[in-house]
């Protein structure tokens, strides 16, 4: 029989055990997990197979609260666009928390498989793959690994994002992102798009997924609700947990360039969509 395809599954996990035999999981550099699927789909290619990555995440455990957390956001932007021409599909597992292979899970954020968790509440993950299927059909010049640039014929996109590997991190997965963790000021992004109408105003919206935006868990932890949110406290949940929006008005200068300085915290998203102002 031919063979068609190659597909292979891996997550970004380094597994420890305890004195008394418990497995651990930590958070392994990311480049660690893309290089590997690079040099595989390398391979696949050169012998003529698609290379497909059917099974993925930020962990291979269903009770690992990085899936939580919103450092999966930064994360799963990083993977993606670092095995840009190797890897031919990315399947992220799973879409939600209702996964009964280890039991039922017993409290809203658990470190769930899912971008939803059991009540349909939108994890930082999620909102990842939701502004990736807002970009454009038309990917635009850009060397920087971290950023797509796109456009269609209603506006530009710019999707950029920050990954920074926890370097310090003192207790497994399961324990360490269970914790807040507050995001430290890094300096400001400069963006610069060019080709736009000279001495034309543009409205700039910026959307934003990072600790307490778009962070629902953080956001469940820091209103105290009960073990399972009634119906009110999820919809106060959904409210609270979506994106930051700002929206302001930047004006392109004499030769069609448009500067926008955004501030950013480690492991943020931004999606920018830039729209003439009179069609705005």
């Amino acid at each position: 029989v031919p063979l068609d395809f190659v597909s292979s599954h891996n997550y970004p996990g380094r597994v420890a055990f305890d004195p008394d035999g418990t497995r651990q999981v930590y958070l392994m550099p990311l480049n660690e997990l893309t290089d590997g699927f690079c040099e595989k789909g390398k391979y696949c290619h050169e012998k003529g197979y698609p290379f497909l990555i059917t099974e993925w995440s930020a962990s291979a455990s269903p009770r690992d609260s990085v899936h939580d957390s919103y450092f999966s956001a930064p994360l799963i932007l990083r993977s993606i666009k670092a095995c840009e021409g190797n890897v031919d599909m990315f399947s992220y597992w799973a879409y939600t928390d209702i996964f009964e292979e280890p039991g039922v899970p017993m409290t809203p954020f658990h470190g769930g498989f899912g971008l939803l968790n059991i009540q349909s509440l939108q994890k930082p993950s999620y909102h990842a793959y939701v502004f990736l299927n807002r970009l454009g059909d038309t990917q635009l010049i850009c060397e920087d690994q971290d950023t797509y640039a796109c456009k269609n014929d209603a506006e530009t996109q710019i999707l950029f994002w920050n990954y920074v590997h926890p370097e310090h991190q003192d207790a497994p997965n399961r324990e360490y992102f269970a914790r807040p963790l507050p995001a430290a000021k890094m300096e400001d992004a400069q963006i610069t798009l060019k080709g736009l109408l000279a001495n034309t105003e543009y409205i700039v919206t910026r959307e934003t997924i990072g600790y307490r935006s778009g962070d629902v868990y953080n956001t469940y932890l820091e209103s105290k609700f009960t073990d399972f949110p009634t119906r009110e406290e999820i919809n106060a949940l959904l409210e609270k947990s979506k994106p930051a929006k700002v929206t302001t008005c930047v004006l392109a200068d004499e030769n069609g360039v448009l500067h926008i300085t955004v501030p950013q915290f480690e492991n943020e998203v931004h999606l920018l969509t830039v729209k003439r102002k009179e069609e705005a």
